[in-house]
């Protein structure tokens, strides 16, 4: 099949909204204060796309075969996710296979971006020919955000409607827009797509604090103007040339990210026994990545505005507010921190602080604690260790949730620590089944 006949026989069928569809709001709001986005015109990504495939468009692929869709009742956003993975994600992959040669996938952000939870990411699975610009496999290329399209019914003239109304942290447009920017600021992504199915644009970051959009493209639109073609254009250019962008918050080099801490009501935290911080005038700055599970772990050091260091060395653990399961289990942990105040710093790790980025991100500053440890059980003196720590987490009142030995870790000086409380639970001290059915967990840990 010819290129072009494929572009035209890939009809995206029409989603029908299901009779009882959710109405989950699009997502929590940004922080307005630091999120001064101006949203320009991206006038000429038709003309990119029409320059990239017209070379191609009468040359045979035999295995570009369409699939032959019907429309889908969708009840959820993760409806609208499915329906899109097979209307355009799976033919934009076939396109850069057979025609570009390109090894790419769509899929869940799970572990490919450092920070937040973008409903899909595009990736490279194969290491393409040597060429300038070109960046590891498995990294992020671009975020893909999703709403329903009752949620989230964008307009055609979507920058004119959030230009007016950039100001109001509660109108919809500008809350989907500000997370997708959060997502490629945390990420040091240039390019991102919101989409609701019917409509879909597209975006670029283009100075500190703006962005781009294209022209809207509908899931009707067939050819060079459909919604895979766009798709094709956005992938190939993020897979042989730049696509990362560095934070808009300072000139540094894109491994490192620098963010002003903000705080929730009720959320500060600070120990006893730390002197007062003036949190508002400190920088996080997060460097290296160690994990990515419910919440990502990243580690740097916090500075001053003129770049000294405050604290040095320390962890920070980064929730993604939009998420509601997410944001849930961010609470448990800092009620988890707070009850066993006592045991920060000897048992647990001590807690900074806790506070918000751009209303998107809650973020605990912690200690670092040092390595965890490994295998399937603990050996006899580490669990000697770790069981001094559950009965004192208990004393608290305290269930972890999720004994397992790489959320215990040793320092270089042999203290232990329990980590990772986003699990935790408490209970009144009088539920003994609890601690009892914990501790007979815990002791499936002892090396035999």
């Amino acid at each position: 099949m010819k290129l072009h006949e494929f572009l035209a026989s890939v009809t995206a069928p029409p989603l029908v909204p299901g009779e009882y569809r959710t109405t989950t709001a699009t997502t929590v709001p940004a922080n307005p204060r630091d999120l001064r986005i101006d949203l320009g015109e991206w006038n000429d990504m038709k003309d990119s796309i029409q320059a990239l495939l017209k070379p191609y468009l009468d040359n045979e692929y035999p295995n570009l075969l369409p699939a032959r869709l019907k429309s889908k009742a969708a009840y959820s956003e993760t409806d609208v996710v499915v329906l899109a993975s097979t209307a355009f994600e799976i033919p934009t992959e076939n396109i850069l296979d057979y025609v570009f040669g390109i090894s790419g996938e769509f899929k869940s952000h799970r572990p490919i971006v450092n920070i937040g939870n973008p409903d899909r990411v595009f990736h490279l699975t194969e290491t393409p020919a040597p060429q300038p610009n070109v960046f590891a496999v498995a990294k992020a290329r671009f975020a893909v955000e999703f709403k329903t399209p009752w949620a989230l019914p964008l307009p055609t003239n979507l920058r004119d409607v959030f230009n007016e109304n950039k100001s109001n942290p509660r109108n919809k447009y500008t809350k989907a827009i500000q997370q997708l920017y959060g997502y490629l600021s945390f990420n040091n992504l240039e390019f991102g797509v919101l989409s609701n199915y019917d409509s879909t644009f597209f975006f670029r970051r283009v100075s500190d604090q703006g962005m781009e959009v294209s022209p809207v493209f509908r899931y009707s639109d067939t050819g060079l103007g459909s919604t895979v073609a766009a798709l094709t254009y956005l992938c190939h250019y993020t897979a042989t040339q730049q696509w990362f962008s560095c934070s808009p918050l300072a000139s540094i080099s894109p491994s490192t990210k620098q963010y002003l801490l903000d705080f929730d009501p009720g959320m500060e935290f600070v120990n006893d026994d730390e002197p007062m911080l003036d949190w508002g005038n400190l920088m996080l700055r997060l460097e290296i990545r160690i994990a990515k599970q419910i919440a990502s772990i990243m580690t740097g050091f916090v500075s001053n505005k003129r770049g000294g260091s405050v604290l040095q060395h320390v962890v920070f653990k980064i929730y993604d507010l939009t998420d509601l399961e997410v944001a849930r289990q961010s609470c448990q942990e800092l009620t988890a921190y707070k009850e066993c105040r006592t045991l920060q710093g000897t048992h647990i790790p001590k807690l900074y602080a806790v506070g918000t980025v751009w209303g998107l991100l809650r973020v605990f500053v912690m200690e670092h604690c040092g390595t965890a440890l490994e295998g399937e059980t603990l050996s006899r003196g580490d669990w000697e260790k770790a069981k001094v720590i559950i009965e004192k987490l208990h004393d608290c009142g305290i269930t972890h949730g999720d004994l397992k030995p790489d959320n215990f870790v040793v320092s270089g000086q042999g203290q232990m620590r329990l980590i990772d409380l986003g699990l935790a639970t408490k209970h009144p001290i009088s539920d003994e089944d609890s601690f009892l059915r914990e501790k007979e967990n815990f002791e499936k840990l002892r090396e035999v």
